[in-house]
């Protein structure tokens, strides 16, 4: 303890109760803390935490009301009864039920792409089964129809949803050249011819209700990579 401090509290006037109350006036008045839960909002960040389990409920109601009803009864009120929730949460994520039921479905095909690897047949093979699945599922295969349709009569509207299909046929296209240079055997037929033809044999399956097995898939693909005859 410094000499001077001693020597006061040694002083017979010396008094630390009034000294400890002089000192406490001249300190700013402390501030009880706030918790995060106690905060207001503002100081939390603007927005409220994303919900994935919320958004996917949403997403399947939309896809299960465009099949069941088509666009013309795919409504808000629909979407927001069938996920119960509030037209508000939908409108915080979503503008319109048609942007709503574009993503989800874009989400759902994007299973429907061609696999790269050292195996281009069973790549294929593989492929044409992700298609059917896809065209076979009571709801993806009724939205791909409606969707198709609306895209004819509101092209810009379903813009994102063609814009997504390109996407996956560049992507396939891409993959399945690629496999095709590989082999050294030039077929004679285009990528997009190829995919095309497997693709269309795929949505013949759904649109007719006629089952092509997967040995015949497997016999078409080798007749399109058989080589081209010189």
């Amino acid at each position: 303890m410094p000499a001077r401090r001693r020597w006061v509290e040694g002083h017979a006037g010396f008094d630390r109760r009034s000294i400890t109350s002089r000192r406490a006036r001249r300190r700013p008045p402390v501030r009880p803390l706030v918790t995060t839960a106690e905060a207001p909002a503002a100081r939390r960040g603007a927005g409220r935490p994303r919900n994935p389990e919320l958004e996917q409920r949403l997403k399947r109601v939309a896809l299960e009301t465009l099949a069941q009803h088509g666009f013309s009864g795919l409504t808000l009120e629909k979407i927001c009864a069938g996920a119960q929730v509030p037209r508000a949460t939908f409108y915080r994520r979503w503008s319109t039920p048609t942007e709503l039921v574009i993503e989800a479905f874009n989400e759902r095909f994007e299973y429907g792409l061609l696999d790269e690897s050292d195996d281009l047949r069973a790549s294929l093979i593989a492929f044409s089964d992700k298609l059917i699945a896809l065209y076979s599922d009571p709801v993806l295969g009724p939205c791909g129809s409606f969707i198709m349709n609306e895209a004819k009569l509101k092209p810009e509207a379903m813009r994102p949803a063609v814009e997504a299909q390109r996407l996956r046929r560049r992507h396939n296209y891409a993959v399945l050249e690629r496999g095709l240079a590989a082999r050294g055997q030039p077929t004679g037929l285009s990528p997009r011819l190829v995919l095309s033809t497997l693709n269309g044999l795929a949505y013949f399956t759904y649109s007719t209700g006629r089952e092509v097995s997967r040995e015949e898939f497997a016999l078409l693909i080798d007749k399109l990579l058989a080589p081209a005859r010189t």
